[in-house]
Parts: C-alpha cells; structure tokens; sequence
C-alpha cells in the first residue's frame, strides 16, 4: 500500500483537508450552540403593526427581536427556523436583528417602516441648553417625544407634518437627535452638539472594588451635579475634589459595571464602562422558556456570593438554589415567576440578563377603564388567562370565585375595596403577569345623568314632571344615599312617575360599593309667578352631587338639545329645535373663567326661520389652552329683536392635557415626570412599591401647563418596579416604573 505522505505536495494537501475540517466542525459547532442565522424575512416594508415573518435557523432560543431601532420580546417562534413579529410601535427602517443567549444575527437587508418619522435635517447644529432647534422632516404629526443624544422630553411645538420646534432639554448629550411615535422611530444621520456641556476624555482605574477612587479627566466639570457609575449615584457633595477638568469620586457600594456619566444643568456625557471588580455577571442562561418548575442554569462569575436570583416578579433565595458555585447557580421556575429579565443579586451588586419567558403564565395584553372608583366593573384581556387564581390591584386582590366572568382570554371583576392605585396581577399556580399600564383607584362618586332640569313656568297648580338617573361607585355598604330638597321648594321627587312624591327620598340598595342607576321623577308645581331656581343634593358621607333645577319662560323656539365636546383644541358646540317661529338668529356668547363675562363670539343664522321638525346647529371655536373652564350659551333673538337665553354648559377640556410620563424609564438618575396642571399651585409626588407599599412623597410648586418634576430619591431606590403618582386640583394620575 503506498503511503500519502510520499507524494511531493503532502504538506499542501494535509493543511487545506485540515482547515476544511476545521471550518466543518466550526459550522457544526455553531449549529449545535444554536446561534441565530437570518435568511430571509417578507415583507420588506410595511406600517408599525404588520406582521413579518423571519426565515433562518437556531431561533429557538431567541429572546429579542429588533428592527432598525426597536426592540420587543413579543414575537411568535414558530420552529427554529421561522419567527413571527409584529412591528413595534419604536420600530426604524434598518436591519432585522435576532438575539438569543448563543449570540446575535443581522440581516443583510433592510425592513423600511411605512408612515414612520424621518428626519432630513435640523438646525442649528450646535448650541447650548435652552437652543431652539428646528427639526424638518416628513410624518411628524404623530410624534410623541423628542431625544437629543440621551435627554429626551415630550415639550416641542408641531409646525405642521414636515416641521418641529423643540428646546434642547437640560439632559441633552451630544449625539444624534431622535423622534419618535406611535407609526416608528427615526434618527438623524448627523449629531448635535450640545455647547457648554461637560465631557470625558478619560478616567482610571477603569475597574475595581467598591470604594475605589476614580479620578475624571475632561472639561467643563465645574458644573457637574453628580457622577453615576452604573447604578451608583454620586452627588457633588460627596466627591473627593473637583475642578473644571477634574473630579474625584469614589465607587459607591450601589454601582454596578456600566457606563460612566457626569450629569450637569448645561448637559450630560457618557464615557465607557466601569467594571466594579467581585459583582456578579451573567455570560449565559439556558434554557430560555418554559413552564413553572423548569430547571435554569445560569452561568457567570462571581456567583457564588449571590443571595438571590429574580425570574421577573419571581424570587428565589440562596437556599433554594438547586447548586451554586462561583460560575453556575441551577434554580427552579418559582410559581410567582413572570416574563421579564433574570437578575442575580449579591452585596456586591447586581446583574440583568435577557428576559426568560414563563410558558404557560397568564399575559395581560389590556384592560379598560384605567381609572374608577371602587366598585368599578374592570375588563381585562389576554392569554391563558383560565388559571388565574386571584387578580391584584394594586394591594387589593379579587379571588376567581369572585369574578363576574372569566374564560382563557377575558376576565371581569369588580374593583374591590381594598384596591390601591397600581399594576393590574393575575397570579396562577403557572406563574403570574404584571400589566405594563396603572389602574388609578378614584375616590367614590355619585354619578346623575343631568347637571340640570330645566321647567317652562305655568300657571298656579298645574304641575310637570321630568326625569334623570342617579348612580354611584365607590360608595359605603348598607348607608343609604340620600336626595334632598329644600322644604319650601316648589319642587318634589319620587322612584315612580305618579305618586310618593317628597322633599326628600334615602337610596338603601348600595352594594358591592355600588349603587345602581336609580330613575329619579322630579314634578314642578308652580306656587307663585316668581318661582326661583332650586338645587337637589344627593349625599353619601363626605360624597356629594348637585343637580340644579330651574324655571325659564319658553323660548319661541324650542331647544331639543345643547351640547359642547373638545376636540383637537376645539370647542364643537351642537344644538337642535324642536321647532323654531319668527327665528331670526342665535347668537354664540363665552366667559372664561366665571360666569360674570359673557361676550358674543359669534352669530349663526336660523336656518328655517319657521319650522315643526327638528333643525341641527354646529359651531367651532378654538379652545384658549390656558387651563380655565369656558362656559358658553345661546341667546336666541326673533325677527323682532326679542332675545331669550338658552342654559349654560361649561367646557373644562381634560383632553387637552398630557397624559403623566417618566422618562428616561427604566430610570435614570435624571428620570423626571412630566406632569400637565390645570392650575398653579402645589402637587404631591408619590412613588409607592408595586404593592402599594409607600416608598416616599413630597410637595412641589408647579404652574398651569406641563412640568418637570425630579425624582429627587432616585438614590434611595432598590431596583424593581414601583408606581409614580401625582396629584394634583383634584386629579390624580399614576405610571408604572422601573429601576435597574
């Protein structure tokens, strides 16, 4: 037999078969880890919401899906070669990108959202704190916030779909600026530079303990508020030294390896990572999914001074590991486990990974009202939502038994009393869900379906009678509510149409803290000529409703209805006759602020002048923005000129306002809430634990519009998920964070 090494070429020949297998067993390999390959996806281009379909393979352990700039955990792995996701709402035209523990794959092409923001321009591109930048673009009449490098706000004026103004925000850094919306994300290609802000050229050590001392290198450092190393916040007062191109910090024992940020009034800069040395780190879990009781490895380093290892809301002590060493715990999917990150925790810090999905779990994809008093019937909708064994709102819980209806992706209930306002909990013996929005518990309230009764005077012991309803949430069990009227009024009420009729009636069928829509009979008896209007009361304890009551002389024309809405900064006032005679014209009159300043706004003539059918009216006026409630009426006028008034309804366009924000979130050390007022005055802040458990509050002044609020005890929070509220004139608004 001839040997193969003999040939002349052997050593060619023995280095390429030897790098072929090589390159073989390096393919395998990765096949075998499962890392993600992306070959294909379709479509290519669609609105935020369209489903796009991923064709590759090792996409069983994918726990991100991005696309440009926006991430999600929502998606459907249909095998390991095929992904389904939705759009997401932060979605920007770019790459498709697929993370799993085993690595990361992009795709060669780009997906192009459709009807997304896109930024052409800006100017000017430099500037200090305070700048007016102007933004030109296309599909930014959607657009909800603003970000210059990392300082975000949602405080800018749309020009109109191709142009946005915005003041450069005190937490702006250089970089690119962002906008974003509900259709998309887009970035621009340049970035801004944000003048007088501090910056970095260097620091060291680059690593070490906590208590290090870290020396800052850059400029204008004489400004900076406080130092963050990860989580770690270190105030001005607490540096060693400080010049305007030095400071002097040492490592608190709440860091954990991130970036290094300085944070000033006049900006903010992120240098590159501290490693605090002896925190715990995660390279690597498996598996990514599955049901309660599944076992978990995790590895890393330094894990063996771990105390406890979260699976979302799901808590596992050190005496619970399965094993433990210093580069693998083994833990089992605790029942109160949910779909979110995987965090170790050890006195020397703590570490997130990617998120575990709790197969099986319940999920809670919404749920309507957000707000109500107790007693309010709440809808929530999801997915395998049969198991629930109990909800929690807030500190309050509502077991299955109580539950007015439940199937695998629907449940209603009823607010109980002990709810707070927080997160919406289903807990299952599968694991449990946290709502991503906050239901605010309201205080008890009596509900009329009328402000006003309005009678046509009449002749001495002739009599009419009109109708309304009254309910309440929120209310005392077994006290009665009672409607009163004043004993020498004209006026009396009953439950039934024709007979009871009295100065006063008690409602004692409050249950379950509700009290039922009541028809309530109201019957106008004149007594004399000059009857004078009326008020009916009704009351619970402290909770209270007014309805007023009223005698006018009959318009020559009949009004059917009168109504005013707010839409889009506009007041849309409708009206209708029932009948109209010698009707020349009504003209539109407005006060701002009380009910002492009406003037005419506007004329609109009758369309009929004589008419026995009904005949609709529409009239539009800009709403002011300054906060106060506008009251408006109708002064109808003859061909005569004989005039008459119509009632006053009042606008006070809630609407209008922002919805409460925190941003950054999760937090940052300068996460602020922004807040609209309807009023100057004071505000309270609170920040309660996901419990409800209160963490701290304070009183702030704010103004009439949107405000900033800082979370001044950013510092003293443990890292989770908490409820901000702030209430304010009467309103109370609550969203969910969290701190990492």
């Amino acid at each position: 037999m001839a040997r193969f090494y003999a040939h002349p070429y052997n050593w060619l020949i023995r280095t390429l078969l030897t790098k072929f297998v090589l390159i073989f067993l390096i393919g395998i390999s990765a096949q075998a880890q499962g890392v993600p390959v992306i070959n294909s996806f379709s479509p290519t281009t669609g609105p935020v919401g369209t489903e796009v379909t991923i064709n590759g393979s090792g996409f069983t352990e994918a726990h991100t899906v991005s696309i440009g700039n926006g991430a999600t955990y929502e998606f459907t792995i249909v095998s390991d070669s095929e992904i389904r996701i939705k759009v997401p709402s932060l979605a920007s035209n770019g790459a498709i990108r697929v993370s799993s523990n085993q690595g990361a794959a992009s795709s060669s092409t780009g997906y192009t959202v459709v009807n997304a923001p896109a930024i052409t321009s800006f100017s000017p591109s430099s500037g200090p704190v305070g700048t007016e930048v102007t933004i030109i673009g296309t599909n930014f009449s959607t657009v909800t916030a603003i970000s210059i490098g990392s300082g975000s706000t949602t405080s800018f004026t749309k020009v109109s779909d191709t142009e946005i103004k915005v003041t450069v925000p005190s937490l702006a850094s250089n970089g690119a600026i962002r906008v974003s919306s509900n259709q998309g994300a887009a970035s621009s290609s340049t970035g801004y530079t944000v003048v007088n802000a501090p910056a970095i050229t260097s620091f060291s050590p680059s690593s070490g303990p906590v208590g290090t001392e870290v020396t800052i290198i850059g400029t204008n450092l004489n400004s900076v508020a406080h130092v963050n190393i990860g989580s770690g916040w270190i105030a001005a007062s607490s540096f060693i030294s400080a010049s305007d191109t030095q400071i002097k910090v040492i490592v608190p024992s709440t860091a954990s390896t991130a970036s290094l940020r300085v944070t000033s009034p006049y900006g903010q800069f992120y240098s590159s990572t501290f490693t605090v040395v002896g925190s715990p780190t995660i390279t690597s879990f498996s598996p990514s999914s599955g049901p309660v009781g599944t076992e978990v490895t995790i590895i890393g380093t330094n894990l063996n001074s771990v105390a406890h290892v979260n699976i979302g809301s799901g808590w596992i002590a050190a005496s619970s590991f399965i094993s433990a060493s210093d580069t693998q715990i083994k833990v089992i999917v605790p029942s109160t486990a949910s779909t979110a990150s995987l965090r170790v925790t050890s006195p020397y810090g703590q570490f997130y990974s990617s998120t575990f999905t709790v197969v099986g779990s319940p999920t809670i994809t919404s749920f309507s009202p957000s707000s109500g008093p107790v007693g309010t019937e709440v809808t929530i909708t999801g997915t395998n939502l049969s198991v629930a064994t109990h909800i929690y709102v807030g500190n309050g819980w509502v077991p299955a038994s109580s539950f007015i209806s439940a199937s695998d992706t629907q449940i209603k209930m009823l607010i109980p009393s002990t709810a707070s306002s927080g997160s919406v909990r289903v807990l299952s013996n599968h694991g449990q869900a946290y709502s991503s929005g906050i239901f605010t518990v309201e205080g008890g309230a009596i509900n009329i379906t009328s402000t006003e009764l309005v009678f046509n005077t009449g002749s001495v012991g002739s009599s009419q009678v009109k109708e309304y309803q009254v309910s309440g949430l929120g209310l005392t069990n077994g006290q009665a509510v009672n409607i009163i009227l004043d004993a020498a009024s004209p006026f009396t009420i009953s439950t039934t149409a024709g007979s009871g009729f009295a100065k006063s009636l008690a409602l004692n069928n409050v249950s379950s803290n509700r009290l039922n829509a009541t028809t309530i009979f109201v019957k106008y008896t004149p007594v004399t000529s000059g009857d004078t209007p009326d008020v009916i009361t009704h009351a619970q304890g402290s909770i209270s409703k007014s309805l007023n009551l009223r005698v006018v002389t009959p318009m020559p024309v009949e009004l059917k209805s009168f109504t005013a809405n707010v839409k889009d900064d506009l007041v849309v006032l409708k009206w209708s006759t029932a009948s109209e005679k010698d009707n020349s014209h009504f003209e539109v009159e407005m006060s701002a602020g009380s009910l002492s300043n009406f003037r005419k706004i506007s004329m609109v003539k009758s369309k009929v002048e004589n008419s026995s059918t009904t005949t609709d009216y529409t009239y539009s006026h800009y709403y002011s923005g300054n906060g106060q409630t506008e009251y408006y009426r109708l002064k109808q006028v003859d061909l005569n000129g004989a005039s008459s008034y119509s009632r006053i309804i009042e606008v006070k366009p809630s609407l209008a306002m922002k919805p409460l924000v925190v941003a950054p979130n999760p937090l940052e050390v300068d996460s602020k809430a922004y807040f609209s007022a309807s009023a100057n005055g004071k505000a309270t802040l609170r920040v309660t634990s996901i419990t409800g458990k209160q963490v701290y509050f304070e009183q702030v002044d704010v103004h009439v519009g949107e405000n900033a609020l800082q979370l001044s005890k950013y510092s003293n929070l443990m890292a989770g998920v908490y409820i901000v509220t702030v209430e304010h004139d009467g309103k109370r608004e609550s969203v969910r964070i969290e701190k990492k």
